[in-house]
C-alpha cells in the first residue's frame, strides 16, 4: 500500500469515528498506547492522533529531517568530545577515551580513526603495557590544520596563524595608517599567507577582532572612534571571505583577549573571567563558561563610558566624568599639554610618574585611581571569578611604572577579594583570542557569540 493510500484510508476511519468522538486530536504522550489491550477503537484513535500530529500538520517533516540527521549530528557531537578531551589531556589511549567519555570501544576506535584521517589527531604511538596489547595513544595534529587571527588595533594591527591547539606558528604586524582602508587589509593578509610555510588549503578560517561595535548580522564593522573613517560600516566578513574563500568570524577585541586567557592562559572560566583591556582607551570582555558574553547588541564591556566622576568633563560621547576623560592616553596628553604646554611619550611619561616626576606624578596617580574606580564598580556587578589585565596600556604601565600599578592590582584584589593578574599573552592576546574563535567552532560546534 502506498503512502497516498495509506493516507486516505486513515482519513475514511477519521471520517467515520468523528461523530462519535470528541476527543482532542494532538498527540499524546502514548499512555494510550499503553492501555489500549489490543482495542480496534483505541487503536484506530491512536493511529488518528498519530497521522493528525505527523501529516496534517507537518510535522512529518521535522521528524523525517531529524531521523535523517541524527546519526551524523551525534558523529559530530562525539568527534568534538573526543577532540575536547584530547587537547585538555595532551596525549591519550583510545581505551581511555572510551572510558572517560562512556563509549563503547568499537565507537571510540571509529571516531578516533576518522578524526585521524581527516587531519585532527595523529598517532603518538603506545603506552606502556599493563598486561596484553600496549595501548595506543594519540594527541591534537599540530602541523596538518591552522587559524589565521587579526587584530584591528587602533595603533597596530597583528595577524596571527594559529596550530589546532592554539600555539602561535607564525605572526606579523604593520602599523594601522597603513591599513587605513578595508581594502589595504586584503595585500597585508595576502602577503602573509604568501610568506608562510602553511598551504593557504590548510587554513580553517580566520577570526577577526576589532577595538569597538559591529553587526554581526551583517559581518560589519560600525563606527569605530579615533579610527580610520573609511572603516565605519565596512562588511569586513565579506570582505575576506570573497578574497580568500575563508570562514570568517568578527568579534570584540577585548572579548577575545578574555578568550585568549581561558583557552591556552589555563585560566577557570566556569564562575566568569573578566578581562580589562588597555590600548588607547579602555575595554571589558566577560567569559562565562568558556563562552563570550558580548550583550544584546554586542555592545557589553564599554568601560571606557563607565562613569568615575558625576561632575567630571564632557566626554566625546555626551556624558560627563567617563573614565576615558581621565585615564584613557589621549586625556593624559591634554593633561600633559594643560600643564606643560606639550605632550609626551606614553613611555616616557609613566618613567617620570614612577619617579614622582611633576606633573607626570599626580596625572597618572589621578587616571590610575579613575581605572580603579572604574574596574572595581565593573566587578562589584559582573562578580566574575578571576580579573586580567591586558593591552599595551597595561604592560607598560606595569613595566615602566610598577609600583603605581602594583598598588592600584592589590587595591583591586583587597577591595574586591578577587585575584587580579597580568595577561600571560604580553600584547598577542587580542589576535590570539581571534584565531581562536576559528578553533573554538572546531572543538565546540555549539559554540555562538552571545
Amino acid at each position: 500500500m502506498n503512502k497516498t493510500t495509506a493516507a486516505l484510508n486513515i482519513e475514511r476511519r477519521q471520517q467515520n469515528s468523528a461523530a462519535s468522538s470528541s476527543e482532542s486530536t494532538s498527540l499524546n504522550d502514548g499512555n494510550d498506547m499503553a492501555r489500549d489491550n489490543g482495542s480496534p477503537n483505541q487503536l484506530t484513535t491512536a493511529l488518528l492522533r498519530t497521522y493528525t500530529y505527523f501529516w496534517k500538520e507537518n510535522k512529518w517533516v521535522e521528524w523525517v529531517l531529524d531521523l535523517r540527521y541524527r546519526p551524523t549530528m551525534l558523529k559530530q557531537m562525539n568527534e568534538s568530545r573526543v577532540l575536547r578531551l584530547v587537547r585538555e589531556t595532551g596525549e591519550i589511549s583510545k581505551t581511555d577515551i572510551s572510558k572517560s567519555l562512556h563509549l563503547g570501544m568499537s565507537t571510540t576506535m571509529r571516531l578516533v580513526d576518522s578524526l585521524i584521517e581527516n587531519g585532527f589527531l595523529v598517532a603518538k604511538g603506545t603506552g606502556t603495557s599493563t598486561g596484553g596489547r600496549p595501548p595506543s595513544i594519540v594527541g591534537i595534529n599540530t602541523s596538518s590544520m591552522f587559524a589565521l587571527g587579526l587584530e584591528l588595533g587602533r595603533q597596530t594591527t597583528r595577524i596571527v596563524l594559529l596550530n589546532l591547539l592554539g600555539s602561535i606558528h607564525e605572526s606579523a604586524s604593520i602599523a594601522t595608517e597603513e591599513v587605513d582602508e578595508p581594502r589595504k587589509i586584503i595585500p597585508f593578509i595576502r602577503n602573509f599567507l604568501l610568506q608562510s610555510t602553511v598551504d593557504e588549503s590548510a587554513i580553517l578560517g580566520i577570526g577577526v577582532a576589532v577595538p569597538g561595535p559591529f553587526d554581526s548580522n551583517t559581518g560589519s564593522i560600525l563606527n569605530l572612534v579615533d579610527f580610520p573613517h573609511s572603516w565605519s560600516n565596512a562588511p569586513i566578513e565579506r570582505l575576506i571571505s570573497e578574497e580568500f574563500g575563508f570562514k570568517c568570524y568578527l568579534a570584540n577585541n577585548a572579548d577575545v583577549a578574555a578568550l585568549s586567557e581561558v583557552w591556552s592562559g589555563g585560566r577557570n572560566s566556569s564562575d566568569g573571567l573578566m578581562f580589562v583591556l588597555g590600548e588607547m582607551g579602555f575595554g571589558m570582555g566577560l567569559v562565562l563558561n568558556g563562552q563570550i558574553w558580548s550583550g544584546h547588541s554586542n555592545a557589553a564591556g564599554e568601560l571606557a563610558h563607565v562613569i568615575v566622576d558625576m561632575e567630571g568633563e564632557k566626554c566625546t560621547c555626551g556624558k560627563q566624568g567617563c573614565l576615558n576623560t581621565y585615564s584613557s592616553v589621549g586625556a593624559i596628553q591634554n593633561a600633559l599639554r594643560k600643564k606643560l604646554g606639550k605632550s609626551e611619550n606614553f613611555r616616557d611619561f609613566l618613567q617620570k610618574a614612577e619617579q614622582r616626576h611633576e606633573p607626570e606624578y599626580s596625572i597618572a596617580k589621578t587616571a590610575l585611581q579613575a581605572l580603579q574606580t572604574a574596574v572595581m564598580s565593573t566587578i562589584a556587578i559582573v562578580d566574575p571569578e578571576e580579573v586580567v589585565l591586558g593591552g599595551q596600556y597595561m604592560l607598560d604601565a606595569a613595566a615602566l611604572a610598577p609600583n603605581m600599578f602594583n598598588k592600584m592590582v592589590v587595591t583591586l584584589h583587597e577591595g574586591t577579594g578577587k585575584n587580579v593578574t597580568l595577561t600571560n599573552f604580553d600584547v598577542m592576546a587580542v589576535a590570539l583570542g581571534a584565531g581562536m574563535l576559528v578553533l573554538y567552532d572546531i572543538y565546540d560546534h555549539t559554540y555562538v557569540l552571545k
